[in-house]
């Protein structure tokens, strides 16, 4: 990748920075060991596909595996950054994985001792960003350790995965850097921000990863300190 394109991309992601809006504080403490979800049919009643209702939210099932179903909240519930401070961060490190996962206030406490006890601890992958190119280039921004998280966005991977059919544009200079805009990923906005964060890199190690409020799903990504929608994920227990 040239120094040339990555100046060009930085200045157009300070273009974009006028659009959003919003910083807000929040808390930390987090621990455990990771579960992993074991292989399973479907239940009745949290069926891939459906919407149920858990804590203050409502959830769209992803995946059902055993005894364990991952959950996507179906709206944007909070409009954060996916870092405090505007420097190069990993998913590991970033302020929104503290206040998802965190004591004092933060979100996982936002749910009752009973339905705390539902929410499974997974071990999350975190791998590079390779899937966008520039110049005929792969973007290989690291993606940093694999993580064991209660809450967490979802990664690049798992939007391909969970929501099939997305098709990736290519430029007239064969760059891909996007998919192009599909209504399954579009949601609901909190405070006027219709797009969300995923947990991979962008471009830069300064930026992840994003869908917009069209549902254009970008590879490139937004600054990190940007305000963006946040859409938690989870496994629960069945």
């Amino acid at each position: 990748m040239t120094e040339k394109s990555k100046t060009a991309w930085k200045a157009i992601g300070a273009i974009v920075s006028v659009i959003f809006v919003a910083l807000s504080a929040f808390g930390c403490g987090f621990a455990d060991h990771p579960e992993a979800p074991e292989a399973g049919k479907p239940t009745e009643e949290l069926a891939v596909g459906n919407t149920t209702h858990f804590g203050q939210y409502d959830w769209r099932v992803l995946d059902v595996q055993g005894n364990l179903a991952l959950l996507l909240s179906e709206d944007i519930i909070e409009t954060l950054p996916y870092n405090a401070a505007l420097k190069d961060v990993t998913w590991e490190d970033c302020t929104l994985r503290i206040y998802l996962n965190g004591a004092f206030g933060a979100f996982y406490e936002s749910f009752s001792e009973a339905e705390r006890a539902r929410i499974a601890l997974t071990h999350n992958e975190n791998p590079d960003n390779t899937w966008g190119t520039m110049d005929g280039e792969r973007f290989n921004t690291p993606g940093g350790n694999a993580t064991d998280d209660r809450i967490f966005l979802l990664s690049v991977p798992e939007v391909l995965k969970y929501f099939p059919g997305l098709k990736l544009h290519k430029d007239s200079d064969g760059n891909e850097w996007y998919y192009e805009a599909d209504k399954q990923l579009v949601a609901k906005p909190n405070n006027g921000t219709a797009w969300w964060w995923l947990r991979s890199p962008g471009f830069t190690q300064d930026s992840a990863a994003s869908v917009d409020s069209d549902g254009r799903f970008g590879l490139t990504g937004l600054p990190v300190n940007y305000g963006g929608g946040v859409r938690p994920a989870l496994w629960i227990k069945l």
